[in-house]
């Protein structure tokens, strides 16, 4: 507190800034030792509300020494990317499929929003808790918009046409192109004017709801007896290639690229692992409960190698944690109902939404919060081991989904907070603008399962597919990630938001043009090569996200 007083007392004389009014980089820059740490830990500017303050770890517990805190910070980065897209690929992914076919959803439909929602989530939860927590992550946020959309429309569409040149098809990838210039456009417009109004917010979430709809109408159109009557020599079209025009929105695996019955049909998780039993006869036997819970069968150690071996070695705790707090109903293959392990999710499940969404939460009356969770935990899972049966799926099998889908969703959301605090403070550390962290580590971040799951549709025979994601996904994020957050914000606070000029603002208006330039240039090429996509455009697309990399890096060094 007497540091404190001597900084405002002498900082009134000198007529300089306060603790106060510093940003958390200026802080950690202008004082050192305990001096720092105590600062740290009271000014706001560098107050984390996640459920760790990497600030406090960076510089009070490692001492603010970056040969310590970095590799460990980026070490945890990996870890929680990794949670993330284990979450929502296990997880969110089944529990939305299993609420669109509870709802009668078209699939279409379901691909464009509820499952695009799973699929992108923790991208999208990402971009909104990064505009959430202030200016300063604010610009992490439009950074790692713009190069997620970068790396993916450059570098995995490069290595897809490498794996399969191929023939676009035309409809899809006009619209879809359009849809994601108009994104990009519009979000640099509203940058470039300096702020975000309600109006702004409310066109980019309209934008996205128009593709829907788009999306809706044109499958009408396209199926319809008129158009067979019109065009009555087209040929027929298989699941996988409607889906290719239809659902291009999926992304962190193939199965969840191509919603048909067949394909939906790999949601399943093998029987065996989750200790099924068909037959009823030992329903609440300890194996199958102990094989439902077990994050890592023992046939998978052993065959595995040494990198392997690591991967499970971090997946399994994840895994363990996901299995015992969050339940996956998969509305496909309904003889994956173990009840013991249902029950026990049940049981788990309020506790742990209670604790990851607030450390202070309201009481019941005279009743704890926790206690409260945890009574009614403990009556679900006491009415699912009495009522429900055990030797087959109950009736109300696939609404049982919904209880999945909340608790997805938390983990989502509190880990991808957790994951912008942490990039936050890495840049702090490494003494790097929050833009160029978004860009390149948070947006590389978010595009890891792009890449794996669109080259692996591609190597399975549906290139144009894989193609048509790379551009709605990323498209969605801008709309919904971007758009809906500061519709959050200025409803909530009743004020248009202002973007700051800053080195942040030219690192993203530079990201932006470059987006747009390799879109327009995209679009001009496929149309003088009549929708052929070609080795030659690859070779370009790389050499256009080296070129971006080289002015992104060049301009945070000029002005360190």
């Amino acid at each position: 507190m007497a540091l404190w007083v001597a900084l405002r007392v002498a900082a009134a004389a000198n007529g300089t800034m306060t603790p106060e009014n510093m940003t958390c980089s200026e802080i950690v820059n202008e004082f050192e030792g305990h001096e720092r740490c105590d600062l740290v830990s009271s000014m706001d500017a560098c107050s984390q509300d996640g459920l760790v303050n990497f600030n406090e770890l960076a510089y009070c517990t490692l001492g603010g020494q970056s040969e310590m805190a970095i590799p460990l910070l980026m070490a945890w980065v990996i870890v929680l990317f990794y949670f993330l897209g284990l979450t929502a690929e296990q997880y969110l992914c089944p529990n939305m499929l299993s609420l669109s076919v509870c709802l009668h959803m078209p699939e279409h439909i379901a691909g464009v929003t509820f499952l695009a929602f799973a699929n992108g989530a923790p991208d999208l939860f990402s971009l909104f808790s990064a505009v959430q927590n202030g200016p300063e992550t604010a610009s992490m946020a439009f950074g790692a918009a713009f190069g997620a959309g970068l790396f993916v429309t450059t570098v995995v569409v490069a290595l897809i046409i490498f794996v399969q040149p191929f023939q676009f098809k035309r409809r899809p990838f006009v619209r879809d192109t359009v849809l994601y210039l108009a994104a990009v456009g519009v979000i640099l417009a509203l940058f470039t004017h300096g702020e975000m109004t309600l109006l702004g917010s409310v066109g980019l979430v309209v934008l996205y709801a128009v593709y829907v709809l788009v999306v809706a109408v044109s499958h009408m159109i396209y199926k319809s007896e008129f158009f067979q009557r019109v065009d009555p020599l087209r040929p027929k079209v298989s699941v996988a290639a409607l889906d290719a025009e239809t659902i291009p929105l999926m992304k962190k695996e193939h199965t969840y690229l191509r919603v048909s019955k067949q394909v939906v049909a790999d949601y399943g998780f093998d029987q065996d692992s989750f200790g099924v039993n068909n037959t009823g006869a030992r329903e609440l036997a300890v194996t199958p409960f102990m094989e439902a819970v077990t994050p890592m069968p023992a046939d998978e150690w052993d065959p595995a190698s040494c990198p392997g071996r690591a991967v499970l070695a971090i997946r399994s705790p994840l895994l363990l944690i996901l299995k015992i707090t969050t339940p996956v109903i998969n509305a496909t293959k309904e003889e994956t109902w173990c009840k013991p392990l249902y029950a026990l999710q049940l049981l788990v499940a309020p506790i742990t939404v209670l604790y990851l969404t607030s450390s202070d939460g309201e009481d019941f009356g005279s009743i704890p919060d926790w206690a409260a969770a945890l009574l009614i935990g403990a009556s679900l899972a006491v009415l699912t081991l009495l009522v429900l049966p055990g030797d087959r799926p109950p009736f109300i099998y696939k609404w049982l989904s919904v209880t999945g889908f909340i608790v997805s969703v938390v983990w989502v959301y509190i880990v991808a907070d957790m994951a912008v605090d942490l990039l936050s403070t890495l840049g702090v550390l490494c003494g790097v603008s929050d833009a160029l962290i978004g860009l390149l580590v948070m947006g590389l971040g978010n595009s890891v399962g792009d890449l794996a799951a669109n080259i692996a549709v591609a190597r399975n025979g549906f290139p144009a597919m894989a193609v048509s994601a790379c551009f709605g996904a990323p498209a969605m994020n801008m709309l919904l990630g971007i758009g809906g957050a500061y519709l959050y914000i200025i409803v909530q606070t009743g004020s248009t938001v202002i973007f700051e000029d800053s080195i942040d603002r030219l690192q993203l208006q530079m990201s932006a043009f470059f987006l747009l330039g390799v879109l327009g240039f995209m679009v001009f090429y496929i149309l003088c090569r009549n929708f052929y996509a070609d080795r030659i455009l690859g070779t370009l697309l790389i050499a256009t996200y080296a070129a971006f990399l080289v002015t992104t890096i060049s301009i945070e060094i000029e002005n360190m």
